[in-house]
């Protein structure tokens, strides 16, 4: 009998916070916890190595927190457990009991936390380290005495370097009976802490499958669902009954699953003193049971409540479904008045308690009318929290009740359409089209003004929009004159990056905000706004060539990043540091860039950071990762109910299919583009027509490729753009040219991409000048120029172009030195093949079997892995779940299951603890290849 059963054993039900079930139906059967049972061992496993782990369990009752540690095997050590009780229990004194020590000698009665106490009760404890691994285990640490958390925190100070791991299990919402102690030992010597969450349906249908011995209806699996919140305990004594009564899991019964305390809850209670109905209905408004809150709600003793909640879970209608601890019918039969009353008080008893203010909005919120001005106090703020939070749209559900009670307040509907622009920019435009009108003052216009820029720029950039925001910043300025306040000058600001913004990624914008921003003063970096205009400051002065000046303000833009849309100037600011050959602060920014946008739901920016780092990962050879990048931001904008535009991410799935040969997949990606972009669009559209040349080359339409190749060549020049690696027409050209034969024409491709390179002299763009003349030359100094293009691109990013001048050199030396031309060609083809590099992998094994060279299809198992196919791997074979690699490697849990289906594949295993054996054995016993071979 496990733990939680032994706690209720002798009594009809567990009496856990909130859960009424069945000893009977208890299960020590774990469902749906792999990935938790995956970290509980991981961190026993570094702790049996000599490093201290302590791991905090923590969840609501009946999440399955005893069951998990029941299911968890420590192999090689001794397991001492405690289930701390609320009173008269010493938890140090059942550990040490389970260690067959004496507790009479070792605890005597009344023993107070002395340094010679704890010495005395530590001593049998290092024992046992010295004999192995030992794992202490104590279940409701909230309950957990003074005593013995002190002596836990006295054995951590000594055990270091010795292999001891501590697993303490807390019911989430309850109170902790020594606080200072827990929290002492938290602050100090946590190593984790693993929250156990609903369960999802697949583990509740396997629960259900297994107590009823069939598979169950997927209507039936959502009904129980929906009834248990996910929790697995409730779950149970939902089930007990059916199963009792020969039910089956199908789609029929799933009317039968019903939560206790449904339709005829209230009558369940009769017969009851007033005072228990009372309580019940203070939980259900404050869909809580701290006693003194409920106290108070009620208006009944805190004595009587206690008694009022025991009976409650008596009669099975105190649950944990949901956010909802007794079912709403108690409220069903209170007349509208009288409801509206008790809510009234619930959120003034929650605002004297000092609650979050969200807390007390929510019940503002089901009010029938806001007539108190506190009310609508409380929703703003509520709003505000939730805003700064990242929660938009909460903050949009409050602000949108106070808009129905002040429907003609332009500051309200300013806030929501602010808090619409990442969950629904379509809405946020309408609100601020129809708010501009009643705009009373210059400044107001122009916060209106600035935020239809950015809803404008989320849905897509509009004509009118720029005109807006001219006559917008021309009034402003012409108001606050030459001498503006700090408020006015913010406001400029804020208004000024909106228009720099909306022009940057403007083919015919860029020449004029260059000027615009040549004569503006030196921006700052304290205001969001100010970062803003750096960053675009940064990218229009890369895009006209000025590494060092692009970087420094890049840099400062870097620095943080608060305005809405999340990210938007980390993006940006991370593309420039990419082109001055700064990949790890560019990967970081962009890194930062999606975790702050997923955290905050800002979907337009989570789409623009992920397409961003696909295009960075595509010129670092990683391109599994960047079709994964690629995906998750299609994915991403797919699942928003407004059309959020893919066309970049798009663009990069297109450019990695075609690196991977796939042409039929690239041409694919690029037919999904609901609007194919124009000359105005300055990214997209040079990008779309590089990678639309090579798919027609490979079409064997190399007029039409080249002649694209001119187009994207001619469109830059006109919007000034001198960034010779902004979408690098001219080596592509330069390249399909010369492996056509047609050297004079390429020499013109060239000799244009050399003159962009003085004005942006970086190791990458002297290193693809380098390639592109090694390309286009004959004879002894072809060799000269593709070895020095080489070493350069290994000083930079360009790692697809170092793998091309690797593949070039190789074949330019096939007929003057075969071992060195092997030796570069098989570098290629095992570089090409690692990073999924198709299209070159392929030509540069044929030549180097060729030119009587061998080539492995690896020179280990393991090298058939890309980079980050091989980071994932080795997280996974150490037991990481899926959400902690993603979370690490700052990627998309589809993303972390993408790799891992590709390593499965490429290694030959189907199961995850199958991966360490292959990737130790291979490495072990793979022979090395030479040059020679």
């Amino acid at each position: 009998m496990g733990a939680f059963a032994e706690a209720a054993a002798g009594d009809h039900f567990f009496w856990g916070k909130g859960i009424s079930v069945p000893v009977g139906v208890l299960r020590t059967r774990l469902a749906g916890r792999s990935d938790e049972l995956a970290r509980v061992r991981a961190f026993y496993t570094e702790a049996s190595a000599g490093t201290v782990q302590v791991l905090l369990v923590r969840g609501p009752a009946g999440i399955g927190k005893t069951t998990l540690l029941d299911a968890t095997t420590y192999p090689g050590a001794r397991v001492l457990r405690a289930w701390c009780r609320p009173a008269g229990h010493s938890a140090v004194r059942e550990l040490l009991t389970a260690a067959e020590t004496s507790p009479d000698v070792c605890l005597p009665p009344g023993t107070e936390a002395t340094f010679s106490a704890l010495s005395a009760l530590y001593r049998p404890v290092a024992v046992l380290l010295t004999q192995g691994p030992l794992v202490l285990v104590l279940d409701d640490v909230h309950h957990c005495d003074e005593l013995s958390l002190r002596w836990l925190d006295f054995l951590l100070r000594r055990a270091a370097g010795q292999p001891l791991f501590v697993l303490l299990a807390q019911v989430g919402d309850q109170p902790v009976r020594a606080g200072g102690a827990l929290t002492e030992i938290v602050a100090n010597r946590l190593a984790g802490t693993l929250y156990l969450e609903p369960l999802p349906e697949p583990a509740i249908a396997e629960i259900i499958a297994e107590k009823f011995g069939e598979p169950p209806d997927p209507a039936f699996t959502r009904r129980c669902a929906e009834v248990c919140g996910g929790n697995p305990a409730l779950l149970d004594g939902l089930l007990a009954p059916l199963v009792a009564n020969g039910s089956r899991p199908g789609a029929d019964d799933a009317a039968q699953v019903a939560a206790p305390g449904g339709p005829a809850a209230d009558a369940s209670l009769t017969g009851l003193p007033g005072y228990v109905h009372r309580v019940a209905r203070a939980i259900a408004i404050l869909h809580d049971t701290h006693t003194e809150r409920v106290a108070l709600l009620a208006q009944v003793p805190p004595r009587l409540v206690e008694v009022a909640m025991r009976t409650l879970r008596h009669k099975g209608v105190l649950t944990v479904s949901g956010a909802n601890p007794v079912a709403e019918s108690f409220l069903d039969v209170l007349p509208d008045g009288e409801l509206a009353r008790l809510r009234m008080r619930a959120a003034q008893v929650l605002s004297d308690a000092a609650r979050p203010v969200t807390d007390v909005a929510e019940q503002v919120m089901r009010l029938p009318a806001l007539d108190l001005p506190w009310t609508r106090r409380v929703l703003r703020e509520a709003a505000a929290t939730a805003a700064h939070h990242g929660a938009n749209a909460d903050a949009a559900r409050y602000l949108t009740r106070l808009l129905e009670a002040r429907p003609d307040d332009v500051d309200v509907q300013l806030d929501l359409a602010n808090a619409l622009v990442t969950t629904d920019p379509v809405a946020a435009l309408a609100h601020l089209e129809d708010v501009m009108p009643r705009a009373t003052d210059v400044r107001t216009t122009a916060r209106i003004a600035a935020q239809i820029g950015w809803a404008s720029l989320v849905v897509r950039p509009r004509t009118t929009t720029v005109r807006v925001l001219d006559r917008a910043l021309a009034a402003l300025t012409a108001e606050v004159g030459d001498n503006p306040d700090l408020a006015d000058c913010d406001l400029r600001t804020t208004l000024e990056s909106v228009v720099a913004i909306t022009g940057s990624n403007e083919t015919s914008a860029i020449r004029t905000l260059r000027l615009r921003l040549a004569t503006a003063p030196p921006p700052g970096a304290g205001t969001p706004a100010e970062q803003h205009v750096l960053a675009v400051r940064a990218l229009v002065t890369a895009l006209t060539g000025k590494p060092a000046e692009a970087a420094e303000d890049a840099r400062r833009a870097l620095s943080r990043d608060e305005h809405l849309p999340g990210g938007w100037s980390a993006v940006t600011a991370s593309r420039v540091l990419f082109m001055v050959d700064d990949s790890d602060a560019a990967l970081d920014g962009l890194n930062r860039a999606t975790v702050e946008s997923r955290r905050r739901n800002d979907a337009w920016t989570e789409v623009l950071a992920l397409s961003v780092r696909g295009m960075v990962w595509l010129d670092l050879a990683e391109i599994d990762q960047a079709v994964a990048d690629a995906r998750a931001a299609i994915d991403v904008a797919a699942r928003q109910p407004w059309s959020l535009d893919a066309t970049l991410a798009r663009l990069v799935l297109a450019l990695a299919r075609d690196a991977q040969s796939d042409v039929d997949g690239a041409e694919a990606a690029l037919a999904d583009i609901d609007v194919k972009p124009g000359p105005e669009a300055l990214l997209e559209y040079h990008v779309h027509l590089v990678v639309k040349a090579s798919l027609l080359t490979q079409r064997g339409d190399l007029p039409a490729a080249v002649e694209l190749l001119r187009t994207c060549g001619r469109s830059l020049a006109d919007a000034g753009v001198t960034n010779p690696m902004f979408a690098p027409w001219w080596l592509s050209g330069a390249m399909l040219l010369a492996m056509a034969g047609r050297f004079a024409e390429a020499t013109e491709f060239v000799e244009h991409g050399e003159r962009l390179s003085l004005l942006w002299d970086t190791a990458r763009s002297r290193g693809m000048v380098l390639l592109a003349k090694g390309v286009v030359t004959t004879g002894p100094e072809r060799i000269a120029l593709l070895s020095s293009a080489m070493e350069l691109l290994d000083q930079s990013p360009a790692k697809i172009c170092q793998m091309q001048a690797e593949y070039f050199l190789g074949c330019a030396l096939l007929d003057v030195d075969d071992k060195q031309a092997r030796a570069h060609l098989r570098r290629a083809a095992l570089l090409s093949g690692r990073s999924g590099y198709t299209a070159l992998a392929v030509p540069a094994r044929a030549r180097l079997v060729e030119a009587g060279g061998r080539m492995p299809h690896a020179t280990s198992r393991v090298d058939v892995l890309t980079g980050s196919e091989r980071q994932v791997a080795e997280l996974a074979a150490r037991d990481v779940s899926n959400r902690e690699i993603s979370d690490s490697l700052f990627v998309t849990v589809r993303t972390v299951e993408f790799h891992l289906t590709n390593v499965y594949r490429k290694l030959g295993v189907s199961r995850r603890n199958e991966l360490a054996a292959v990737l130790e054995t291979a490495l072990e016993t793979d022979p090395p290849w030479s040059d020679d071979q």
